[in-house]
């Protein structure tokens, strides 16, 4: 493998390998804490309305016999 890559290539390879491996973690500086919630409402709401029936028509026979 030496070969394939001479000089300052492979020298630069393994730095950056190095530098790249042995980098610390980067911790955010600000912490900031969520909250999730859900909430759920129920709403009724009563809408009065006019409704036009028709009302059928009632009859009422009277039938007397006559008695004589």
């Amino acid at each position: 493998m030496s070969k394939m890559i001479k000089g300052p290539k492979i020298t630069l390879l393994f730095l950056a390998l190095c530098l790249s491996a042995c980098s610390h973690r980067i911790y955010p500086t600000t912490t900031t804490q969520t909250k999730d919630s859900v909430r759920v409402e129920y709403r009724e709401r009563l809408v009065r309305d006019t409704a036009y029936i028709e009302v059928p028509r009632e009859q009422e026979t009277i039938i007397t016999r006559d008695t004589s």
